[in-house]
């Protein structure tokens, strides 16, 4: 196994205050953005600007918004889906230190890159893969395949830990070892068993 693939939201990243603390950037409240924070959220994780998801976001709540406080959404959004949890950058460092080479594949807006890059983890993987600036999203085949033709490798060669069924259900029609995440101490015991971290 030469390379391992993890999504960021829901496996190296939680759901916080992210609702509250955009409601509370435009002055509503979070049940006023919920549904459409995020039923809007996969055209932004296709490609779409920030303008155009945040515009709709807060237009439910009958808010009109602006390029740049869409853009200070925007912010603040990809920074709190790139913070990790503690264990998750446990994982990182533990795979890191043992010369694991781990890439990240995320659904996200094209800022996310922006994020990631910023984060205080950046260094510790390889590189990143982000649905928004790559105009594809699992579990379309052509981003997995967009992955193996940018690293170089066969299905085979890689190891992917996603929280969404299908996502994990179509990076294994592709060949690829795959895990569905449940918690962080079940995904480490997981890479133990592939041999890819010591125990």
């Amino acid at each position: 196994m030469q390379k391992i693939i993890v999504d960021l939201g829901g496996v190296l990243v939680s759901e916080t205050t992210q609702v509250r603390d955009a409601a509370k950037a435009l002055g509503v409240a979070p049940h006023e953005i919920t549904r459409r924070y995020w039923s809007e959220r996969d055209a932004w994780d296709r490609g779409d600007d920030d303008l155009a998801y945040w515009g709709a976001v807060a237009e439910g709540a009958g808010v009109t918004i602006t390029a740049a406080i869409a853009d200070q959404l925007a912010r603040h959004d990809s920074r709190l889906w790139t913070t990790l949890r503690p264990d998750a950058f446990r994982l990182l460092v533990d795979l890191a230190d043992q010369g694991r080479e781990v890439w990240v594949l995320s659904n996200a807006a094209a800022c996310f890159n922006r994020a990631i890059a910023e984060s205080e983890w950046s260094e510790l993987v390889r590189g990143w893969f982000v649905s928004g600036a790559l105009g594809m999203v699992k579990p379309d085949d052509e981003i997995y395949r967009h992955v193996e033709d940018a690293l170089g490798v066969a299905g085979e060669e890689l190891a992917f830990v996603d929280d969404r069924p299908e996502n994990v259900a179509a990076a294994r029609e592709r060949g690829w070892t795959t895990h569905l995440w449940e918690s962080d101490v079940e995904t480490r015991k997981w890479l133990v068993g592939l041999g890819v971290l010591e125990g």
